[in-house]
């Protein structure tokens, strides 16, 4: 699943002022000319950095979608739009537009709130090296009212990490920069799912709790080139994948440093899957990737 699916190069390409939201494991921001990218801000570098600098990645938190009603209750979303006002003076129940509209269909006004969130998690860009790995968050505002102070929590795998307290000051409708909130150990052939959130802003309740959360899915260190095998018979190790669903996974997303050769141990199968195998960071006419079958 992808927000943005682009196939090839070009220059006519003019993508900005977007709000974007993606949900569940594997699914992606965006692809550009056969390369994923599956965080916002990974998707920010595609084509050399001219897509979605002005973009925003949020979910809109749509009043009510079962009855039409597409008003956003996240106010971050609010006047992220781009100047099109000569051309959409309006929106779809003809409220005047302005130089900074919002975007989607409706305008609307935040009520006024203590709201925070996290925007996303920030991870070092693949490909990425067995060791210590920093994990920062941006704090986004969605309210009216200023954030001074917050609690963000967090967990690696499932696991709770010791919460960082944060001071500092961010208006209404904007986000933080980087904020370090601590580091993980990156193993080979492991992937890594983070999810960071929000409690007691401004030392009291949160106005809404449904847009705390952000996550960084798939994180994977590069493998490095040399053999391997595939045995759903045997423990997952540093030279055996279980499946060809966690194969693909590590090399899709981790990328490869070397040569990789792949062998279906014999009398292991069946598998009963179907996977992807999409451009994968460092393949090339000699760091190629060849899987034995051993039918």
């Amino acid at each position: 699943m992808y927000n943005m699916f682009i196939a090839n190069t070009g220059t006519l390409f003019n993508i900005n002022n977007n709000v974007y939201f993606k949900q569940g494991n594997g699914s992606m921001v965006g692809s550009y000319n056969g390369i994923n990218y599956p965080t916002f801000q990974s998707w920010r570098t595609a084509n050399a950095g001219i897509f979605d600098s002005n973009s925003v990645y949020t979910d809109p938190l749509f009043v009510n979608q079962g009855a039409f009603d597409f008003t956003p209750a996240d106010g971050f979303v609010n006047n992220k739009g781009a100047n099109v006002l000569s051309s959409v003076p309006v929106d779809i129940n003809f409220q005047a537009r302005s130089t900074t509209p919002d975007p989607g269909i409706l305008e609307f006004t935040p009520p006024t709130s203590t709201d925070a969130g996290i925007a996303e998690v920030v991870i070092p860009a693949a490909p990425l090296s067995p060791g210590t790995i920093p994990v920062n968050v941006k704090v986004r505002n969605a309210g009216t009212t200023t954030i001074t102070s917050v609690t963000i929590n967090w967990t690696i795998n499932g696991v709770t990490q010791t919460p960082f307290a944060w001071t500092g000051s961010i208006a209404g409708g904007t986000q933080s920069a980087n904020v370090n909130i601590g580091s993980f150990t990156l193993n080979a052939l492991t992937g890594y799912s983070i999810a960071a959130w929000t409690s007691n802003p401004n030392n009291g309740p949160d106005a809404r709790n449904t847009n705390d959360t952000a996550y960084a899915d798939n994180i994977f260190a590069v493998v490095p080139g040399g053999s391997y095998t595939i045995n759903q018979n045997a423990a997952a190790s540093a030279t055996n994948f279980v499946s060809f669903t966690s194969f693909s996974n590590t090399i899709s997303f981790g990328g490869i440093g070397g040569p990789i050769v792949a062998t279906v141990v014999t009398g292991s199968g069946p598998y009963n899957e179907q996977v992807i195998f999409t451009n994968v960071t460092g393949t090339s006419a000699t760091n190629t990737i060849t899987i034995n079958g051993n039918n």
